[in-house]
């Protein structure tokens, strides 16, 4: 479980893009990810994981409903500019 500062307000995809990637390596669908914001406590279920070219911009497409994309580059290990990003497509739970 990954905890993230995130600003939230209305329904929609929410994008954040983090540093330090390697927290979300073991992430996989259905798995919970839970956004602590100054009005209360997100829960997300992640619906997707994918390994995406950095020029795919359609992950970040806009969505009906509340969700978010965690973006980092790929492999987790790469030193410099890495050739990959790591999508994970959570949508909003209970809570």
């Amino acid at each position: 479980m990954k905890t993230v500062q995130f600003c939230s307000g209305r329904a929609g995809r929410k994008t954040i893009c983090t540093v330090h990637g390697r927290a979300l390596k073991d992430i996989r669908a259905n798995d919970e990810i839970q956004i602590q914001t100054a009005t209360g406590l997100s829960r997300f279920e992640v619906d997707s994981v994918q390994i995406v070219d950095p020029s795919d911009t359609e992950v970040l497409a806009p969505s009906a409903e509340s969700a978010i994309t965690l973006v980092t580059c790929y492999p987790f290990h790469f030193i410099g500019a890495a050739p990959k990003r790591f999508v994970v497509h959570a949508r909003k739970g209970p809570g």
